[in-house]
């Protein structure tokens, strides 16, 4: 509907962290986006492939996790 990558975290509070899903759009490749992110430091886990992934994100990193996925979606 919306022809763009999705990613849905829910929030530990207790360990501060965010866990969830993500799915990709076209030639958006989803763990490309995930590793890019991991380079900065931001993740704990991810795994998965082009169109789908889960992916755990650091609650320090979480806004810094938003503005970088939309930066890299921004491009398709």
């Amino acid at each position: 509907l919306f022809n763009r990558p999705a990613i849905l975290l829910a929030h530990n509070v207790e360990r501060n962290e965010y866990h969830g899903s993500a799915r990709g759009f076209g030639d958006f490749h989803m763990l490309n986006a995930l590793r890019a992110c991991d380079d900065c430091g931001m993740l704990g886990r991810y795994g998965g492939h082009s169109s789908a992934a889960g992916v755990t994100v650091r609650g320090e990193h979480f806004a810094a996790f938003c503005h970088k996925m939309h930066d890299l979606a921004d491009g398709i």
